[in-house]
Formats: C-alpha cells, sequence, structure tokens
C-alpha cells in the first residue's frame, strides 16, 4: 500500500500534532512540531479563541502582546525574539485551564494526580538540531504559584498510571545547557524569574540565581545548570523562562556517579527530597556535640563530622550565600544538599532560588541562625574548620579566585549580554500588568549597577563582615592577619626564579611539597615539620607546589596562599625504559571528525569565534578566558576510564597554544594537552598548573597528537612518540573532551575519541620535570 500523504500550507503560527492508524493496527505516537510566525507573535491577541477568560482566583487572563512596546522596540525586539531558544510546549488545552482539573488554573494542587502529559519542542535560533519529546507537566514553585505568570516542573518518564495509554520519553537526550557536563535529565524546572522578574520590583534582573549557579560551580562545587528560552504554550508567547536542573537524586546521579533510585539521600527544604534522613541526623548530631567525641571543638569529633559532611562544600555554601546577601536561605525558606550513601562520603549543600541576591551592597547575612546558616556556624568553633573557611575565602577573593571583582564582574556581565534584547519580549508580554512600569532602562541601569559599582564594593565589605562580624564573636570567617603575598602568583617561570613572599606581620612559614605549613587534627595549629621559614627569596628550579602561610606573635594563623609554578622549558629526565608500542588492539571510535562537510557536529564554543575553514576547525577570534578559545564535544554517557584523544594540530604562531582538552567542567576547570608557547609540550590542568617538555615545534606545520587517557594519568604522544605525561590520580573521565587555543590562528583536524582499547599493551611511565 502506498503510505498517505497530506500537504498542509501553513499561514499562521501552528501547532501540529500528527499520527498514522491502520485498521487492525497500534496507532503510531504523536509527533508534535511548532511552526511559529514572528507576525503573529508580535500582534498576539487579547481574547485568542479557545482560551480562557479567566484564570485562577477569578483574575482576568492575559495574553496580548502590548502594542505601543511592539512598536517601540520595533526590530530590536524581533532580534531579541531569536537571541535565545525557543521553548513550545503543546498539551490538550483542558490539562492546562479546565476550571476544575487544569493545572494552571489550580496552581497549589501538588504531586502525581496533577501531572499532565505535554509535548516539550526546543528550536535553536540558528538552525542547528533541536529535540521534540514527550513528557509530564506540574506546576512549581511556592510564593510563585499565586503569580499570574507561573513556573512549571518538566518530569521525563515513561509511564504514569493515569495514563496507561502511553507517556513520554524516559530521559531527555539533549545537551540543553552547554556548560554542563551532562546532556540527559529525569527533571527540569522552567522558572518564571517571580521575585527578580518585574513582578518582584523595579530592579528585575532575571540573571541573579543562575549567576549564584554559576559562581557555585567556579567554585569547584555542584551545581544546578540553566539557560534561557522564549517560552510559548500551545502557540501562544509566554515570555522569559530559565530551564535549570531540579535538585533530585537524578541529578545528583547524574554529575557525581551512583544510582538515582539507591545511591542518594537528597534534602531539600526541611524535608527529604530522595532517599532517607539518617545520615543527615549524625551529622547534625555531631555538629551540637552529641557524637562520641563530644563538643565539635574537639579535633576528633570534628573528623568524625567530616565523614558525613563535605567541609569543603559547606564551606564555600556559606562564603557565597553571606557574600551574595541571599534572601530565602537567610531565612531558612529555600536550601538544599545532597549525600552520596557510601563510607566517608559527606553532604554536599546545593544552592536552590537565589533570586534575592545582589541587591544591597551592605546586606550582612552573618547574624542569622537560621538551619542552614547555623550548621556552618556551629562548626566555626573549631579552629581547623574555621581556617578551611579562610582559605577558602583567600582562595576564591584573591589571586584571580572565582570570586575576585574581575570574576564576578565577567560572569554577570556575559549572563545579562544573552537578554539584552532577549528581555524586551518578556516586558511587551507581562510589563502592562505588573505594578511597576518597568522598562528597558531600568533593567540596563540596574545591570550597569550590579557590575560597576555592586561588585566593585562588596567585596571589600563582605571580607569586612567575615572579619568582624558580632555573630561570629571569636571565631571570626577571616582572621585579622592578612595572608602573606608572593611575586607572582604561579604561572609559567624560569629555571631560577626568585620567588619572594611578603607580609606586613608575624612570621612566614612556607613548604614546597605541597603540604600546609600548619598542622590539623590532634596537633591542630603547630607548625608542620616539613615547614621553612622564609628569609629571602627562594630559587625555583623544578615544577613546585607552594604553600604559605603567616604566624603572628599572637599565635593566629594567617589564611593560606597556594599556587603552582611550572619551569619553562624543563629539561626531561627519563626514569625508566619507556615501551612505546604499536596501535592498540581492539579500539573502538566513538567520535570522528574530520570537518570535510563544513560543520564542526556535536562541538560546542564555550569562547571565542571557531570556523570550519577549508575542512579545518580554526580559532579565528580569541575570547576573554585565560584559555581564550575553548570548545567541547559531549557524549550521552561517561567515557570509559581509559581512552584516547587523538587530531591534527597546526598552530600559526610561535607563540600560541594550541591544545587538546579533556576531563572538562566548566572554563575554570579542565585538563589540557599539546603545544606550549615556544617549543615545549604541555600537560596540565586550569587549576593545578602544567608541566612542560622541550621540543621543537615549527609554526604552520601539522602535527599529529594523541592524549591518551589510563585511570588518573594522561600522556601525550607527538607523531607516535610519547612526550610528557602526568599522574592527575584523579577521575579524568567524567568530564567532556575538546579543544582548545590561547590565540587565534590554532587549526584542528582528524579529531578522534577511541575506547575499548587494550590498557596493559598501552602503559607509560610518568614523564618528571626533574
Amino acid at each position: 500500500d502506498t503510505p498517505p500523504t497530506l500537504t498542509l500550507n501553513l499561514t499562521g503560527t501552528t501547532t501540529l500534532r500528527v499520527m498514522a492508524h491502520k485498521i487492525g493496527w497500534e496507532p503510531t505516537n504523536i509527533d508534535t512540531h511548532t511552526y511559529i510566525f514572528m507576525a503573529d507573535v508580535l500582534s498576539q491577541p487579547a481574547s485568542p479563541p479557545g482560551w480562557p477568560s479567566t484564570w485562577d482566583s477569578g483574575r482576568a487572563a492575559h495574553y496580548p502582546m502590548e502594542s505601543a512596546l511592539v512598536a517601540a522596540y520595533g526590530a530590536d525586539l524581533v532580534q531579541g525574539m531569536q537571541d535565545i531558544p525557543t521553548l513550545s510546549l503543546v498539551t490538550d488545552q483542558k490539562y492546562l485551564f479546565h476550571p476544575s482539573t487544569g493545572i494552571y488554573l489550580n496552581p497549589y494542587d501538588k504531586g502525581a494526580a496533577w501531572e499532565r502529559p505535554v509535548s516539550v519542542e526546543l528550536i535553536n535560533p540558528d538552525g542547528s538540531e533541536g529535540i521534540q519529546v514527550d513528557a509530564g507537566i506540574r506546576m512549581q514553585g511556592m510564593s510563585g504559584r499565586s503569580n499570574i505568570k507561573k513556573s512549571f516542573r518538566l518530569i521525563f518518564r515513561e509511564q504514569l498510571a493515569a495514563y496507561p495509554e502511553g507517556y513520554g520519553s524516559p530521559k531527555l537526550n539533549y545537551a540543553l545547557f552547554p556548560d554542563s557536563p551532562v546532556d540527559s535529565f529525569d527533571h527540569l524546572v522552567l522558572r518564571a524569574g517571580y521575585n527578580d522578574s518585574i513582578f518582584g520590583g523595579g530592579n528585575a534582573q532575571y540573571t541573579r540565581d543562575l549567576w549564584a549557579h554559576r559562581t557555585y560551580g567556579d567554585m569547584g562545587q555542584a551545581t544546578l545548570y540553566g539557560n534561557y528560552v522564549h517560552l510559548y504554550i500551545n502557540g501562544l508567547y509566554w515570555g522569559l523562562y530559565n530551564p535549570i536542573d531540579r535538585l533530585k537524586a537524578a541529578w545528583a546521579s547524574d554529575h557525581m556517579g551512583g544510582e538515582k533510585d539507591s545511591d542518594w539521600d537528597v534534602w531539600k527544604a526541611n524535608s527529604v527530597a530522595d532517599g532517607g534522613s539518617a545520615a543527615l541526623s549524625t551529622l547534625m548530631n555531631i555538629s551540637n556535640g552529641g557524637g562520641a567525641y563530644g563538643a565539635i571543638t574537639n579535633w576528633q569529633a570534628y573528623e568524625d563530622f567530616k565523614q558525613w559532611g563535605d567541609v569543603d562544600a559547606i564551606a564555600d555554601y556559606a562564603i557565597l550565600n553571606y557574600f551574595a546577601g541571599t534572601g530565602d536561605w537567610r531565612d531558612g525558606v529555600n536550601y538544599g544538599a545532597a549525600r552520596k550513601r557510601e563510607d566517608g562520603a559527606g553532604y554536599k549543600p546545593v544552592l536552590w532560588d537565589a533570586e534575592n541576591v545582589l541587591e544591597n551592597i551592605n546586606t550582612n547575612n552573618t547574624g542569622s541562625s537560621a538551619a542552614p546558616v547555623a550548621l556552618h556556624r556551629r562548626l566555626l568553633a573549631n579552629p581547623d574548620y574555621r581556617l578551611l573557611v579562610a582559605d577558602r575565602i583567600h582562595k576564591h577573593m584573591f589571586n584571580g579566585g572565582a570570586m575576585t571583582v574581575a570574576a564576578n564582574q565577567a560572569r554577570y556581565a556575559a549572563l545579562t549580554d544573552e537578554l539584552e534584547l532577549a528581555i524586551m519580549g518578556e516586558l511587551v508580554r507581562w510589563q502592562d500588568v505588573t505594578a511597576y512600569g518597568f522598562t528597558t532602562t531600568q533593567w540596563q541601569n540596574e545591570r550597569n549597577r550590579i557590575i560597576n559599582t555592586h561588585f566593585a564594593a562588596r567585596h571589600d565589605i563582605a571580607l569586612n563582615q567575615f572579619r568582624t562580624s558580632s555573630a561570629f564573636g571569636s571565631n571570626p570567617m577571616y582572621p585579622a592577619v592578612d595572608a602573606p603575598e608572593l611575586n607572582q602568583h604561579g604561572g609559567q617561570v624560569a629555571s631560577g626564579f626568585a620567588l619572594t613572599v611578603s607580609s606586613a606581620e608575624g612570621t612566614i612559614y612556607y613548604t614546597l611539597d605541597g603540604t600546609d605549613p600548619r598542622l590539623t587534627g590532634a596537633d591542630s595549629g603547630s607548625i608542620s615539620p616539613a615547614a621553612l621559614t622564609y628569609s629571602g627569596p627562594v630559587s625555583l628550579t623544578d615544577t613546585t607546589h607552594v604553600m604559605a602561610r603567616v604566624l603572628t606573635t599572637g599565635g593566629e594563623w594567617s589564611a593560606l596562599t597556594e599556587t603552582h609554578f611550572a619551569i619553562q622549558n624543563s629539561p626531561v629526565r627519563v626514569t625508566e625504559i619507556m615501551y612505546n608500542p604499536p596501535e592498540a588492539p581492539g579500539a573502538v571510535t566513538v567520535a570522528d571528525e574530520d570537518f570535510g562537510d563544513g560543520l564542526a557536529d556535536g562541538f560546542v564554543v564555550k569562547d571565542g569565534t571557531w570556523d570550519v575553514t577549508a575542512g579545518r576547525y580554526v580559532v579565528t577570534t580569541p575570547g576573554t578566558s585565560p584559555y581564550r578559545a575553548v570548545a567541547v564535544k559531549g557524549f550521552q554517557s561517561y567515557l570509559p576510564t581509559n581512552f584516547r584523544i587523538s587530531a591534527t594540530v597546526n598552530r600559526s604562531s610561535a607563540t600560541g597554544q594550541a591544545l587538546i582538552i579533556f576531563d572538562y567542567h566548566s572554563m575554570s576547570n579542565f585538563k589540557y594537552a599539546g603545544m606550549y608557547s615556544g617549543s615545549s609540550w604541555v600537560v596540565g590542568s586550569t587549576r593545578t598548573g602544567s608541566r612542560l617538555a622541550a621540543g621543537t615545534i615549527a609554526s604552520g606545520t601539522d602535527y599529529d597528537l594523541e592524549v591518551s587517557i589510563i585511570e588518573g594519568a594522561a600522556a601525550l604522544r607527538v607523531n607516535g612518540v610519547v612526550k610528557i605525561a602526568w599522574d592527575f590520580d584523579e577521575a579524568l573521565a567524567e568530564g567532556q573532551v575538546g579543544l582548545g587555543a590561547v590565540s587565534d590562528g590554532a587549526q584542528f583536524d582528524d579529531f578522534t575519541v577511541s575506547v575499548d582499547f587494550d590498557a596493559d599493551a598501552y602503559e607509560f611511565v610518568e614523564l618528571l620535570n626533574t
């Protein structure tokens, strides 16, 4: 039989749903496609046919786009509607707007009984492939449920008891968030903004919450990822929304491993979200002095606590929330934590709902005793935790850390750049029903205030609060004595570089072996036997990890100054015979891109401008990050422990760097290997520095590079010969892979990723720069 065909002439915005049915056969699934005509969007009517005139609580429905603003914004509005992706939700009208069973008109009802089927379709503005999946939809939020513009939750699952005929996809398998290390999702929240929107006041930005999440991730902590979309419901424009991860066991499993159904306890806003609460009860009991070792001031009690709580994460969580002035966190309303159910795995706090941040420069939340704040304040009584907090403050707020003025300004500017024009669609849709008469000028003024005034002043204000808040009593978060300063804070130096360390007071103690000059535990506060007393410049002739503190005459330790130095053009000494085997057997190629079709399939640009030119992936314009051009390629699951990445690499300048990237988690957290400036080969990390091996690298010449990852170590081969290796002693397979450069002119070709090779036949020894 000839399959039936149907031709439709679409003249306006259409949500097309199609299925095939044959007598005696089960019907096919329903395919959904949305076709949006911008002219229809901009003239969206006040009373669209088939839509209710009243919503929840009898309030008047609101559908139109404000014509005066459409005219005022003109071409900028049209451009803004295409600057970010479009998300189209399509479902039977009754599921949302039936008076007694529609979820939008009954926003306070919760649970599986108030979940409805929906088609979810992502349309990318650049024409690249999006996705359409079927899912469940619920209302989302707390007080925001009362707002006229509401938040939603999407649940991806195959079955729901109320719909036995079929439902949706078990997961959303798509790289929705370019900076996220995962590309599959069980849950998503579509945040309407509420407190940080035009419904919440005259300082709306729509970016505060996502700034906080990205900052937390840049601090090295597990965070929720998100982006921005223009949302349509059954073809009508609904405004600007922020899709974001939802704090659940599935999120924890995707980001940190384990099984979502059995391996995670998740706590959220005073209740169990997944798993159980026994471990949390133990943690809280120890912090309150009820454990086997008594008060948390006891070093054994603190060591016991660390088996149940991730103290680095707890410290960073407190630092960020105090710095940002988070309102709901201060009031004990919105907070969360996740713990993997295994020995020694501690609860990790996770940010949730940070809309009330970056408002008043002088905000001081240190006096709060609400639940998430109280734990941190109890721990401050322990001297080791107290100094750990100081170390984390110094790490993040100085020397290029994640919370320096420049880093905060750049992060916030990048977010608001995405919305410069896109915000117009939101204003045209909703501004006339708010009480604030919000304008684009107000949005721009508040953005400029945050970037140019708030961040510039808040750094020192927050640091002073950490030092002097009366709420901390004799246990401040940051000591009165400043951390020591180095004449250069890490990086590449020539052999014999004279490192100087300075402090206005006290005695400087330092180490060059990666250990802390101050002891912890039973000997807490004592000087380490490995510590050296600084008396003058220190000559560095080898790759060195420096740790330094000041100890005052009154016995107060400073925060830790820590950094890594790599020696330029270090000679390479092979400490064992290197066996360089032939091509490893059994390899399976999971990625193979020669760019011959003019496309860089699957690559997501993180920074810089990349083009495919003459069959090569080329950096044409560097970006603004330290590694000024990065493009990554994700996979639907983690790579195995052992894998290889290869590419043909060429650089146009002797000062350029052309790199293969692996274990990518964010722009401040990835590993790399390849060509370094000058004639050096490099393996390194954005967090711990790099190792170099001398070589001969001709500009404009192709080199075949291969990075082999075996367990926690990486080796760089150039034209088949090992040049340098590094045992990172950590998992390297849970991030993305890709390419990077520090200047324009870098060229890449024949990018492949291979797995399932025989690692035993491919062993390497570490090359030491000694």
